[in-house]
């Protein structure tokens, strides 16, 4: 685990979401590593933050910048562990701190933030 909180999904955790997936549109994989899901998703949208890690066609920047207007059927991955104290500065100005407050961590953001990108009947598999 890195300050980031990057923690790459072991390939038997990976099949084992894979199968809980029930919807077939518009996928998102908000905090992808090197792509575990999004390389067996076709047309999956990968974002990462980590540009040495990303895989080939990821977005790779910021979750919390990534429009909210963008809508998935299906949300899948491996959140980020990061400690409050530890989070990017550039990160927490990009926070919402209405749900909670300036000790949570970005884990908790994170799936808020995930959620919000979810349209009707969307799934969220993390």
């Amino acid at each position: 685990v890195t300050t980031r909180g990057q923690v790459f999904t072991p390939e038997r955790v990976v099949r084992l979401m894979l199968a809980l997936r029930q919807n077939r549109g518009r996928t998102l994989e908000p905090s992808a590593g090197d792509g575990a899901f999004s390389r067996q998703i076709p047309g999956c949208v990968a974002i990462e933050l980590d540009g040495s890690v990303a895989p080939a066609g990821a977005l790779v920047q910021d979750f919390f910048r990534y429009p909210r207007s963008e809508r998935f059927s299906t949300i899948i991955g491996n959140p980020p562990y990061v400690r409050h104290q530890d989070i990017e500065p550039a990160t927490k100005t990009l926070l919402n701190n209405e749900r909670f407050d300036r000790r949570s961590s970005l884990y908790l953001h994170f799936i808020s933030k995930a959620i919000e990108h979810l349209e009707p009947g969307g799934e969220l598999i993390f």
